[in-house]
């Protein structure tokens, strides 16, 4: 009994035992898939290594969408969603003086992402489905104060109206 909690103990230390403890953000009625991750147009690092700063974007906004998505849909039914396009708000700009790059917030620079979902029934028709781009024009002019301290808050608050947008119950 004691080997077999040791062994547990240690799959789950190292995150080696799938499925042992299910994150409390993850949802099983929400599906996402980030298509040709190194073609999108915008998710770049200001400064710290690419990949990670990648990866933790998509990270954080799977997450979001993990969250949000069963608000806005019925509970017997399932999203599949297919990223195909990523652009953060703001532009990243070299900076000589330090040679640390920035990313700029300007209003000409908005989020946009490149989404694709099917929305399924409990029996697995599809209800509706739908490729666009989604854009926020005015991204930086409306107070998202429940999102500021977040570093990705422009682009869930364009989500977050997307989101109640298509799926109004």
């Amino acid at each position: 009994m004691n080997k077999i909690l040791a062994v547990m103990l240690v799959a789950l230390a190292t995150g080696s035992a799938q499925g042992a403890i299910k994150d409390k953000y993850i949802s099983d009625a929400v599906s996402v898939t980030w298509q040709n991750t190194e073609d999108y147009r915008d998710v770049r690092t200001a400064n710290g290594i690419k990949k990670r700063y990648q990866q933790r974007v998509f990270d954080q906004l799977e997450r979001y969408l993990h969250q949000e998505i069963p608000k806005v849909i019925l509970e017997d039914q399932t999203i599949k969603l297919t990223i195909h396009n990523l652009d953060l708000a703001g532009d990243v700009l070299p900076m000589y003086i330090d040679h640390q790059d920035i990313r700029v917030i300007k209003n000409i620079y908005p989020p946009m992402i490149d989404i694709e979902y099917q929305l399924l029934a409990a029996d697995g028709s599809v209800i509706k489905s739908k490729r666009e781009k989604v854009r926020d024009i005015g991204f930086n002019l409306g107070s998202h104060a429940s999102l500021r301290h977040d570093n990705l808050h422009y682009e869930k608050a364009m989500l977050k109206k997307w989101l109640r947008k298509q799926f109004k119950s």
